[in-house]
């Protein structure tokens, strides 16, 4: 199939989805190689996949052997750790996302080094526990209408930001958990055990804060004391991350 047919095809398929037109217009910055064929078969889907660049960011600091990707989706950040990490195994819990992960995957080559597993992370965590390097947690936080008030309210998502963190700690104490642009730096620090550091990282792409990304374990940056926040900016790419750091409290 030609690319014009690809366009067409897509597009087509876009519209009988009843995608934000938001969305279509950012696809390439949902999937470089969009047009090649990249699948995306529910409007979630299209809502919930990190954009490329932050995923391939993420990915860089999630550099292991065995790393798990609890909510998968439609595979955009499972590809990108694929291009870091030895061994990725991917779990969601929606059969035609799975499919279109796996479809999406072998788009950019690395299909090979994920593993699919059609299941819920919730029942299946305790078979990886002390077993794998580390977690990449991006759930679907709920569509475009989650940014509704000045924060984000954890509270109407089926499991609790409380209940992931302390459910997938079980398994490794390396986390990166990917939130919603508006939450609460102190609704995530009350999520996090006493005693343990953790980082906030402000993604994002073209100067607007696209999504956060909470790190905990050997993924937290080293400081010169733990004790005191510290922010740093940089440059990657399109990208700018803005980093803080803060012991638990109580």
């Amino acid at each position: 199939m030609g690319r014009k047919q690809r366009c067409k095809r897509n597009r087509k398929k876009c519209k009988s989805l009843k995608v934000h037109p938001k969305y279509i217009g950012q696809r390439f910055r949902l999937f470089s190689k969009f047009e090649q064929g990249i699948s995306l078969s529910d409007p979630e889907s299209w809502y919930s996949v990190l954009p490329e660049k932050i995923a391939s960011h993420v990915a860089s600091r999630c550099r292991c052997d065995i790393i798990v990707d609890p909510f998968a989706g439609a595979g955009g950040s499972c590809i990108q750790l694929a291009t870091t990490c030895t061994y990725v195994i991917a779990i969601e819990n929606v059969y035609t996302r799975l499919l279109d992960a796996k479809h999406n995957a072998e788009i950019y080559d690395v299909a090979n080094k994920i593993d699919f597993i059609l299941g819920d992370a919730f029942q299946i965590f305790p078979s990886f526990i002390g077993k794998v390097d580390v977690m990449f947690i991006a759930p679907p936080w709920g569509g475009p209408n989650y940014e509704n008030g000045d924060f984000f309210n954890f509270g109407r998502f089926q499991y609790g930001l409380s209940e992931i963190v302390d459910t997938f700690l079980q398994v490794t104490d390396n986390l990166a958990i990917s939130l919603p642009r508006s939450s609460s730096p102190r609704q995530i620090a009350s999520t996090i055990p006493e005693g343990r550091i953790f980082e906030v990282e402000y993604n994002y792409l073209n100067d607007k804060c696209k999504t956060i990304t909470v790190y905990l374990g050997s993924l937290v940056k080293p400081l010169v004391s733990s004790s005191v926040v510290q922010q740093t900016d940089s440059m990657v790419d399109t990208q700018r991350e803005n980093r803080e750091q803060y012991p638990s409290q109580d």
